[in-house]
């Protein structure tokens, strides 16, 4: 599982940040990337199983191999080499028509939504967008590449992206000319004009050399989207373009021109063009006391998601469907805390009750131990307490007075 060492780096950027005295993280921004791709790994799950299913079948059923007799792919290290490459250049396609076309676009906006660069970035991956580019590699399938050497290519694909999301590594000399690297993907996740749609590479830059979308890193980038969600909840960061997609394709009179929408540009969605030298996202209203809260609580659910996981293979897919819905409402009722909206702490007390009293119905009917029951109970009782600490902060200030009134 390479999640903890993912969360390793993370911490040493965070530590090489501040001895640099540069500023690349923020609270909040970092939950909410660490948020989107917890709630990933849950539904990630089914969409690649189905994914791999696919691919694997239509290797067996129509590839060239089965309908015409092409000899098979051979294990060799030139193999593998091609497959990686025609891999890349497959996400490269992939990559482009995600921020090209509106539905597809809509699943990807997740992890550019951030007006951050850093590695939590590199974690803020979309729940929904994988549905949908699956079948964009089914040519590998019918030229017959075994699904375990795709899957492989594809994850060391995705593996290899995760250092390019960082703004304390500089330019690489002659290694910019051939590979992707942090100064590409910079220009990538910026808003400047003249670095949209810019930049799609994987792992090799070469693509966008030679299909005309490479741009090099000559100003300090912008980061974010031009239809920002102005949100710290992960779910909503996940569904906003949809919403967007739906409103637009309502005011279109007739059914061609509702399509259009769908699979349009994404600039056919934007109402109005952001400035991308002003953030959007919202101030967080809590102070100290909240902020500690937020923190134990998402703490405690990463521990909490690791631990599932980690044990995922003894699990059956309902608990693990369970396990990511409650997952998946706290990390909403955080990012909404976030916000300072009141509705999320009347959530967390409710959610915390129901831990409450479920844990003691489990330990009459004897499926835990009494130490375990109560240490829950204990748990909830403390957060149920620091929750009405916080009640004060999240009202609505009273009308001022003016004279004569």
């Amino acid at each position: 599982m390479l999640i903890p060492i993912f969360l390793a780096l993370i911490l040493i950027e965070v530590c090489a940040a501040a001895l640099a005295s540069k500023k690349v993280y923020r609270l909040a921004d970092s939950l909410v990337d660490m948020s989107c791709g917890m709630i990933s790994q849950f539904t990630n799950i089914l969409i690649k199983l189905f994914s791999f299913a696919i691919f694997a079948y239509v290797a067996a059923t129509w590839s060239i191999q089965v309908r015409f007799g092409a000899p098979a792919w051979p294990e060799t290290a030139m193999s593998w080499a091609v497959v990686f490459v025609l891999v890349d250049f497959g996400h490269y396609w992939v990559h482009r028509l995600s921020h090209r076309v509106n539905i597809l676009w809509a699943g990807h906006a997740v992890h550019h939504s951030s007006e951050e660069l850093n590695f939590t970035v590199a974690v803020r991956n979309s729940s929904l967008h994988g549905v949908f580019i699956w079948v964009f590699f089914m040519p590998l399938a019918l030229v017959g590449v075994p699904w375990y050497m795709f899957a492989v290519s594809y994850a060391l694909n995705v593996i290899y992206q995760f250092w390019l999301h960082t703004r304390l590594i500089g330019r690489l000399g002659r290694l910019e000319w051939v590979l992707n690297t942090p100064s590409h993907h910079r220009v990538h996740h910026s808003i400047n004009a003249d670095y949209i749609d810019k930049n799609y590479a994987g792992v090799f830059i070469v693509w966008d050399r030679m299909f005309g979308t490479f741009a090099p890193e000559t100003a300090e980038p912008h980061y974010g989207i031009t239809m920002p969600p102005e949100s710290w909840n992960p779910v909503w960061a996940n569904v906003h373009v949809f919403f967007e997609i739906g409103r637009h394709a309502r005011r279109q009179p007739g059914f061609l021109r509702k399509l259009r929408v769908v699979f349009g540009p994404p600039e056919t969605l934007v109402d109005s063009p952001h400035d991308p030298t002003v953030p959007t996202t919202p101030p967080v209203p809590l102070p100290r006391l909240g902020v500690a809260y937020v923190m134990v609580q998402f703490v405690a659910t990463l521990v909490a998601t690791l631990t599932v996981l980690r044990i995922l293979e003894a699990l059956s897919l309902a608990e693990v469907l369970a396990s990511g819905f409650v997952i998946t409402l706290v990390l909403s009722n955080i990012g909404s805390l976030l916000e300072g909206k009141r509705w999320a702490l009347i959530a967390e007390s409710i959610r915390h009750l129901v831990l409450g009293g479920a844990a003691m119905a489990t330990l009459f009917l004897g499926r835990i131990p009494v130490g375990m029951a109560l240490s829950v109970v204990l748990v909830s009782g403390i957060s149920i307490a620091w929750l009405l600490a916080l009640r004060p902060g999240f009202r609505p200030p009273l009308p001022v007075a003016t004279p004569g009134s």
